[in-house]
């Protein structure tokens, strides 16, 4: 009788011990100020969170429209999977195709300048935010 108490003590130990150390969240490691940027930069940081407004330069849109219309073959995508490991290159022509023929850059360039615009840097990282 008294073995049979240990056996079922010990599985009950060993029960309660996998359930508090699988549902244990590890802590938010601390991570070090750390500069992203180019180290010759980094003396120039300027930090402050100024206006911009975005603009899409003709050149710029050529280029990328050259782009897009010269990409490389797609890799067809897997079977049956839809967009479950990405965007399904299947669906990607039509996008690709908007994008170069249709879409028209300064309208929206419009549009996105109606609201403000701001940026800033972060530890070498340029932040854009609207």
């Amino acid at each position: 009788m008294e073995y049979n108490i240990q056996i079922i003590l010990l599985f009950t130990n060993i029960f309660i011990n996998t359930i508090v150390l699988s549902t244990v969240t590890p802590g938010i490691p601390l991570l070090d100020n750390e500069w992203w940027g180019p180290t010759h930069l980094q003396l120039l940081n300027d930090t402050s969170i100024r206006p911009f407004r975005i603009q899409f330069h003709e050149e710029m849109i050529k280029d990328l429209r050259y782009r897009l219309i010269n990409h490389r073959p797609f890799t067809p995508p897997l079977e049956g999977v839809g967009f479950e490991y990405g965007f399904n290159t299947n669906y990607l022509h039509s996008w690709v195709d908007y994008w170069a023929n249709d879409y028209r850059f300064k309208e929206r360039e419009d549009i996105l300048n109606q609201f403000p615009q701001y940026k800033t840097n972060i530890y070498g990282c340029l932040l854009l935010m609207g």
